[in-house]
Parts: C-alpha cells; structure tokens; sequence
C-alpha cells in the first residue's frame, strides 16, 4: 500500500488539476491545452529544448510524471516509443484528452515514481521533470530510474534550485513556491551539490542552473506586482550569464554506466 505521504501528495495533485482554470476554456479542451503551453507555463518547452529529440527516434523513453502530457506530445511527435505514470488520476485523464485530440496513442500507467512497473533496463531515456523534489523518498525514485534505464541509457530530471532567485524572493515575501494557492505537501530545493550526490551513481553527470525571470500569469496581487513590476525589469538589466546561475531550476542529465567488456 502507498505510504501516507503518497497518498497525501496523490490528494493535492488531483485536486490542484482538477482546479486548473483557462478563461474562456473548457478543461481539457484543445483551446484549454494551448493557453498552458504557450503563455501559463512556458516551463512545458523546457525539457524539449534540452533533449536532441530527432537523436532518440525510435527509442523508447519512460516519462516519471507526465502531468498534463505537453512534452509526451513531443516525443511522439519526434517519434519515440512513450511510455509514461504519473501518481495523479486527475493529470492522466488530462493526458489521455491530449492524446486523443491529436490522434496519438502511448503506454499510460497509474503509478508513482518509487515504485514503477517495468522490469530492469527497459529504457533508453528517461524524463522526470519536476517530479523528485514532491515525492517522499527521492532516493529510492532515483534508484528506480536507474534500475529501469539500459546500460548506456540517459536521464534528465530537473529540480529547484536551493540558491535561487525565486526561492529567496519567495522565502522574503513568505509567499509559497510553487502556488499561491497551496504548495504540495512535500517541495523540496537542492543545492548542486545535493544534486550531485542523490545522482552519485550515474555517469557523465551536467548540473546547471536554468529560468531566468520571466513574468508569470500564475501569480497574483502584491507578490506578482513587485516580481512583475520590479524584479523581472531589473533581472533583465543584468549579465544573463549571471541571472542564469541563480536560476530557479537545476537541469541534472547523465547517463546509467555502460556494462564493462567481457
């Protein structure tokens, strides 16, 4: 049985979907899809934009929290074999009217991330984008994706940064990190070093920091006024290289040792 912590995330998952609103839109329509992917998040393009998608046609890839199912469109669209979980029936049922209105199938599961249902090494890649800072135990998820990548095979996960801009501009105006409406009842931040270490067991490892400050349509009143009004016109002022490093999120990619020659 999942343990309570699971079972507490699952709950505010489902419920922070299941309220998800678009002016205009119905849920879960095509038009719904498209605001979030083009103005109310564009965090959605990020893990598209990392990945050389036309290098893994072909490949089969494990998505470890699909939410609403925006980037799983993509890999289907470059042509991967997509599998993917999510431990939120609310985001599944999104991702299945995504699928649907493009006319494209891949392997659907109800599951969390530290305990998924595929046997070892089935993966050539696999994404957990925004997922391991939520569940309780991060460690035995990464153990997980480790154990279901092939020899050779790579990862990408992202995480928030510790030291980041937005942490300590949230944390000053004691406004919640992920929403104003609530965060989930587990939100943790990494250093790269802490990074480095939950990942320790994967080769060829790249930690960098990434999201400058952009404006948001997630937040609302004094909090937005002052990140919109102020912070995002003065971030734009610095070196990027600089805004950059302190970057609300760290990109980790690496890649399951290869087995060693007989």
């Amino acid at each position: 049985m999942p343990s309570p912590g699971l079972d507490q995330v699952r709950r505010y998952w489902d419920r922070y979907v299941s309220e998800l609103r678009v002016d205009g839109q119905k849920w879960g329509s095509s038009g719904f899809f498209e605001v979030i992917k083009g103005a109310h998040d564009p965090a959605y393009a990020l893990s598209t934009r990392l990945l050389d998608l036309d290098r893994h046609s072909g490949e089969s890839v494990l998505e470890v929290g699909c939410g609403m199912g925006l980037d799983l469109v993509e890999y289907l669209r470059h042509g991967l074999r997509v599998s993917a979980v999510d431990v939120s029936r609310r985001s599944l049922e999104l991702t299945r009217r995504l699928l649907d209105q493009r006319g494209m199938r891949a392997r659907l599961m109800m599951a969390d991330a530290e305990r998924l249902p595929f046997a070892e090494e089935t993966f050539q890649l696999v994404v957990a984008r925004g997922v391991l800072m939520y569940t309780p135990d991060e460690t035995r998820a990464v153990k997980e994706i480790y154990r279901v990548l092939k020899p050779g095979g790579r990862f990408l996960a992202i995480l928030h940064n510790r030291h980041s801009w937005f942490v300590a501009l949230a944390r000053l105006s004691g406004t919640n990190l992920y929403s104003e409406r609530g965060d989930p009842p587990i939100n943790r931040v990494h250093s790269r070093r802490q990074a480095r270490r939950l990942f320790s067991g994967f080769d060829h490892l790249r930690i960098v920091p990434d999201k400058v400050p952009s404006p948001s349509e997630r937040r609302h009143g004094p909090f937005a006024r002052l990140y919109n009004g102020l912070f995002v016109p003065l971030a734009g002022l610095l070196p990027r290289a600089l805004v950059r490093s302190l970057g609300y999120y760290l990109i980790v990619q690496g890649e399951k040792p290869s087995r060693p020659e007989e």
